[in-house]
């Protein structure tokens, strides 16, 4: 029995790497508990509310490996017994932990993920003596179960080696050796990888970053992920795939001008990426891409693209609002009429500029109707004063930051495209 520990702080990621083996029929989740599901932004979002600011790196991701041996003593029941007696030993055991069992290899083994914030105490759990602490625990396991011994310490590292490195693979999307070793060193992994001529070995490290002595070729793990050829498939599938989402993104953005929230996520959608806004108690102050099994953070990709540069390019549903019907009150005292400046996108046009992105940000049906109901007031302006027209308007007033989300998701259903006011 064999126990791998890693850390970081992206819940999320880990949560989504286990998942996707259940996705993928190579797992299952055997047992959560603290979770009303085990969707990973469900967890994400409960670990991530245990934080506190003193723990840079709360995730606690633990993987348990049995002997290929003890195969037919390990049924889902026994594996979930075996684990949580670990937890409890750990000092884990009152914790939100989701349990993911893997098939995705010979020998048995499961994934812990939970938050290493004792959730009771809003204090970090005691790390001290951590690695030597969980070996001897399941080294007692071993023992009071009637499992196989862990092999040779040789071994136990080579599985140590491909457990950690595939995982950070899977999980950090390395695009080079050094971005893997920069990804190990944030998981506090004692696992580092170098080039040497045309292959990949493997050594450890000491807390300092000292190589320790034992190097571990790459061809030592054949028909594995992590041999130098797969290791260079992956780096180069990983670049070109952050490389399609910068792109997407870029794309998606007016080169002038701004486009509604709505409209902009649902261009970003149909090309497989969805946005993720990062809110805390003052507002969004993040945005992240997934595409695919990885979420990309917009700083990741391109200074450009972090929340404070994407912002200015958008119109979210409450500037859309701003002043809506003042603005139609001020057209209207002036008795000008709105016009459509194109019969195909149906795009208006007035003298005010603000006017002009409310309106055609619309379906268009809905403009249709307001902008028919508007110039119908300044057509019979005559007995009709600002107090009757701004009666009239009024039901566009009332719940229109509903109206207006409504209407742009009518706009994201409708088949032909459309442009957004200049």
């Amino acid at each position: 029995m064999i126990a791998n520990i890693t850390s970081g702080s992206n819940f999320f990621g880990v949560a989504n790497y286990n998942q996707q083996k259940v996705e993928q029929g190579r797992g299952e989740v055997l047992y959560s508990q603290g979770f009303i599901n085990t969707h990973p932004r469900t967890i994400d979002y409960t670990l991530r509310n245990y934080n506190n600011s003193r723990t840079q790196k709360p995730v606690f991701h633990v993987s348990l490996s049995f002997s290929e041996k003890d195969k037919h003593l390990l049924n889902d029941k026994k594996l979930l017994e075996l684990t949580k007696e670990y937890l409890e030993k750990m000092g884990y055991k009152k914790q939100p932990y989701v349990v993911y069992r893997h098939d995705d290899t010979k020998h048995p083994h499961v994934h812990i993920v939970t938050t290493r914030v004792d959730i009771e105490a809003g204090k970090r759990i005691p790390a001290y003596r951590e690695g030597i602490r969980s070996k001897a625990i399941t080294d007692q396991l071993e023992k009071q179960y009637g499992l196989t011994v862990a092999d040779s310490r040789s071994n136990q590292i080579k599985a140590g080696i491909l457990i950690q490195v595939s995982n950070t693979i899977s999980e950090n999307k390395p695009e080079s050796i050094e971005g893997l070793n920069k990804a190990l060193a944030a998981r506090e992994s004692n696992i580092r990888a170098k080039t040497v001529k045309n292959g990949t070995v493997y050594f450890l490290v000491d807390k300092q970053g000292k190589r320790q002595a034992g190097t571990y070729k790459s061809s030592q793990f054949k028909d594995t992920s992590i041999t130098h050829k797969n290791l260079q498939k992956q780096f180069q599938n990983n670049y070109q795939n952050r490389q399609t989402v910068k792109a997407i993104v870029q794309n998606s953005l007016p080169q002038k001008g701004k486009i509604p929230q709505a409209i902009w996520i649902a261009k970003l959608e149909s090309k497989g990426v969805k946005p993720h806004f990062h809110e805390g108690k003052k507002g969004v102050y993040g945005i992240s891409f997934q595409y695919h099994d990885h979420v990309y953070k917009g700083s990741a990709l391109n200074r450009s693209l972090s929340f404070g540069n994407i912002k200015d390019k958008l119109i979210f549903p409450n500037d859309l609002n701003n002043n809506l019907t003042e603005n139609l009150k001020e057209a209207f005292t002036r008795r000008e009429s709105i016009v459509k400046t194109d019969p195909y996108t149906g795009n208006y046009i007035t003298s005010n500029p603000q006017l002009n992105e409310q309106l055609n940000s619309l379906h268009r049906s809905d403009s249709k109707d307001v902008v028919t109901l508007h110039n119908t007031h300044v057509e019979l302006s005559v007995g009709i004063d600002l107090n009757k027209f701004t009666k009239a308007m009024d039901g566009y007033e009332k719940d229109s930051d509903e109206r207006i989300l409504k209407s742009q998701r009518r706009v994201l259903q409708h088949k032909k495209k459309i442009r957004i006011g200049r």
